[in-house]
Order: C-alpha cells, then sequence, then structure tokens
C-alpha cells in the first residue's frame, strides 16, 4: 500500500501567537513554513511540490537526510488573508507525478478586529435590580457585562450546515474583560458577536472595564471605550427630602414622588408607580418595575427605563441619553430638547426626537417613531415600525423594511413628494421637512408604505 505524502501543520513565528496551525485554523503569518510528511514514495533528487489551489507556491529538491528523516519543511510566501487550499506533490526528475497529498486547509488574516463595545451590565443582587449603564452605581459586585463585537455573521435561522473551515477568523475567538488593566473575563465569540461576561468579585469603589476581541489568528483588536461601575451600597432615601447638593434618592411606597432640586442627583423608582423628576443639575434616573412617570428636566441627564408594563420618560431641556432597553412593557419616550440619544424596549414604544439633533433606536418591537424638528438619524430596528414624517425637521431612517411591515406616516393636510436620490428614497414635505429613507429604491415601494393620518 502506497503512503501519499501529507502536510502535517504550518509553523506561524509572527506574534502575538506563534508555533503549529493544524488543518482547518488561522494564522496572521504569510509566510509560514509547511511541514511534510513524505510518505514512501521520496527519494533522493525528488522533487516537493507547494501549491495553492493549484498554484505553486515553492518547490524544493529533496536531500537524503531529508528523506531518512521522512519530513520536509518548506517556506512559502505571500499568502493573502483568505483560506487556502494547500496540497504537497512528489515528482520523479522528469516531472511525472508520483504522489500528491490531500488539501490542507490554511486560513490568513492579518487585520485587526473591531474594537468591541460594552454595551451595559447587569445588577442581579439587591433590592434594585436591572439593566446599569456607564457611570451607574451598583451593589452587585459581580455584575454581568454586555459586550458585542462587529464583523460576525448574524445567527443562523436554520441550520447553518458546514461553514467552510471553521468559519470567518473571529468566530471561536475571545473577547478579554480587563478591570483596570487586569484580566477579569472572557468569553468565545459565535454568531451575532454578542456575548456576556461576569468577571469575578470586584471590591467596592470605582472600577474602569475595558474589552479586547482576539481572533483565532491572534490578532488583537484596540481596547473598547471604557465603562465606568462604581460598587457600594444601593442608593436609599437619604435625606428624605431634596435639596441643593447633589441627593441619592430612591422611591417608596411611602414617597412615590420625588421632585429634584439643583444639584447632580440620582433618583431611583420603586416597584411601585411613581413621578421622578430632575432638577436642574445632570441627574441619573432609573425607573422601576412598576410605571415611572420620569422627566429628567434642566441638565444633561441619564435615563434608564425597566418597567414591565410601561413609562413616561422625557429628556427635558438638555442632551439627554434614555435607555428603555430594559423595559418590557410598552413606553412613551420623548427627547424634548437638546440633542438627545434614545433607545426602545421590546414590547413597542412611541418615540419622540424632539427638538434637537437626535439619535433614535428603535426595539424589537412595533415602534412609532418621529425624529420631529433637527437633524435627525433613527433606527426602526424588528418588528413593523412607523416612520413619521414632520413639516419641519429632516430624518433619516437606516433601515426602513418594507418587508417587515415598516410605514412611513405624514400629517393630515401635509403634501409630500417622493423622488429618487441617489441610493435612497426622498420624501419631501410641505414646510421643508424631509424624511430620507437610507438605501432604499423608491420603485420597490408599493401598496399603503406611505400614508396620511
Amino acid at each position: 500500500m502506497t503512503i501519499a505524502p501529507q502536510i502535517v501543520q504550518a509553523a506561524d513565528d509572527v506574534g502575538p501567537n506563534t508555533g503549529s496551525v493544524y488543518y482547518g485554523d488561522y494564522t496572521n503569518d504569510t509566510a509560514p513554513l509547511i511541514r511534510v510528511s513524505l510518505g514512501d514514495q521520496a527519494a533522493a533528487g525528488t522533487s516537493l511540490v507547494i501549491a495553492d489551489s493549484g498554484q505553486t507556491l515553492a518547490q524544493t529538491t529533496l536531500t537524503a537526510a531529508q528523506v531518512s528523516q521522512g519530513y520536509a519543511e518548506v517556506a512559502v510566501s505571500g499568502l493573502g488573508d483568505a483560506w487556502h487550499l494547500l496540497t504537497a506533490t512528489l515528482k520523479a526528475p522528469d516531472g511525472s507525478t508520483l504522489a500528491a497529498s490531500p488539501s490542507f486547509a490554511l486560513g490568513v488574516a492579518t487585520a485587526l478586529p473591531a474594537a468591541p463595545v460594552i454595551v451595559s451590565a447587569d445588577d442581579n443582587f439587591g433590592a434594585v435590580t436591572g439593566s446599569l449603564h456607564d457611570g451607574a452605581r451598583t451593589d452587585d459586585a459581580t455584575p454581568t457585562l454586555h459586550v458585542t463585537e462587529a464583523g460576525l455573521p448574524a445567527p443562523p435561522t436554520g441550520s447553518p450546515g458546514h461553514a467552510p473551515y471553521g468559519g470567518p477568523a473571529l468566530l471561536s475567538g475571545t473577547v478579554q474583560l480587563y478591570e483596570n488593566g487586569h484580566l477579569v473575563g472572557s468569553a468565545t465569540l459565535s454568531y451575532g458577536g454578542e456575548v456576556t461576561i461576569t468577571p469575578g468579585a470586584l471590591s467596592a469603589g470605582d472600577h474602569v472595564l475595558t474589552a479586547v476581541a482576539i481572533d483565532r489568528a491572534g490578532n488583537v483588536s484596540a481596547p473598547s471605550d471604557s465603562f465606568h461601575l462604581t460598587i457600594g451600597a444601593d442608593p436609599v432615601a437619604a435625606p428624605a427630602q431634596p435639596t441643593e447638593g447633589d441627593d441619592m434618592l430612591t422611591a417608596s411606597a411611602g414617597m412615590r414622588d420625588i421632585f429634584a432640586l439643583a444639584g447632580n442627583d440620582t433618583l431611583v423608582g420603586a416597584q411601585v408607580s411613581d413621578t421622578l423628576r430632575g432638577g436642574q443639575g445632570d441627574d441619573s434616573i432609573t425607573g422601576g418595575g412598576a410605571y415611572n412617570e420620569i422627566n429628567g428636566n434642566q441638565g444633561q441627564d441619564t435615563i434608564v427605563g425597566r418597567s414591565q408594563v410601561g413609562d413616561s420618560l422625557m429628556g427635558g431641556q438638555g442632551e439627554d441619553l434614555i435607555d428603555a432597553r430594559a423595559s418590557a412593557g410598552h413606553d412613551s419616550i420623548n427627547g424634548n430638547m437638546g440633542d438627545d440619544a434614545i433607545w426602545a424596549g421590546s414590547a413597542g414604544a412611541v418615540l419622540w426626537g424632539g427638538q434637537g439633533d437626535d439619535v433614535i433606536h428603535g426595539g424589537t418591537g412595533s415602534d412609532w417613531l418621529s425624529g420631529d424638528r433637527g437633524q435627525n438619524t433613527v433606527w426602526g430596528g424588528a418588528g413593523a415600525d412607523v416612520f413619521h414624517g414632520m413639516a419641519q425637521g429632516q430624518t433619516r431612517v437606516m433601515d426602513f423594511n418594507a418587508a417587515e411591515g415598516d410605514r412611513v406616516q405624514i400629517d393630515p393636510g401635509v403634501g409630500w413628494h417622493v423622488s429618487q436620490q441617489g441610493d435612497d428614497t426622498l420624501i419631501s414635505l410641505d414646510g421643508g421637512g424631509q424624511l430620507v429613507l437610507a438605501g432604499v429604491q423608491s420603485a420597490s415601494l408599493s401598496g399603503a408604505w406611505i400614508f396620511q393620518g
């Protein structure tokens, strides 16, 4: 029985990961050393040819010493970022083929992954639980961090079949979480690029968390933006009444209405319906699980909605962040004045940008979204969304999808005109307002995709 040659491994000498690379894996070395087990047809003077999908990369004449040891190592070069199917072929001095190896799949990836994003954290301990934003305070010493990494395919809706030789370099790569420069946790990347990491117990005090992504070739991304958490007791209702300073106030059955004054205040809702209003400072307001009426008022406020039944959330007069992604109820959200950033929850929401230049993200439900005045950028998210066009203001819709049931609503009595502007559909409204459907061909739209009411 004839024993054919076989490519055993590639040797990677480009950091940070060096060493042996086996079939179906990645390297960031574009000129690896290929080790070939020669089989029983090799002899001194025989040629060994390394090819990539039939194209010769390197050729060497075997020596008696190589034949005696049973293997040869051949340097190749110029491998680009892609999958390569390498073969090793033995040829006699007259050029005839003696034996050939099966293909050896080798992935090459030299580009650095994108920096990951620490989206939020979860507090799973104590009387106050839920989603935590950057800069939040929590009594949970082991909060769960939600991290996303771009560049991975979405989860398959059915059987994914066999990904080519193990998929892209990021698939089965790693996200590492660091706290003040020390590794505190990691997770393996899969479809969609979303992972959760729970670090070991963090000490009381302030913590700066960052994340990096590492693909299977060993390429390391730049660090993520910092995510700040303070570990300590949850805010308590002290002082019992607001002051002109920086207060930490928690609503309760006995104090359902909190109206903050000056200062940068922290307000936390209860598991009963309550009203939480900030004052003149930059306030942090987190609703409870019941209905919350929240108004940031003046200042640059951060508002977090996490109701199970729905909230009324208003930014107020500053440049506010309103995050209702933890909400499971139908919310009414209004950025009001200022350049605001808004995220909706999962149950559908009514979303108004207000008077500034706003960024609005719908959730997974069927949302109603209006950029209102200013220069606005809007994503509807999943679900059948309605995008509202105003006679004043300009809104760019980034993910209009008629197949999901998305529609455009125009106010009664306002005329409009639809045209194609490059890759986008432009809806021009009487009064100067515009609604742009990014990447949508107007000729593809039919039926009741636009209505007045």
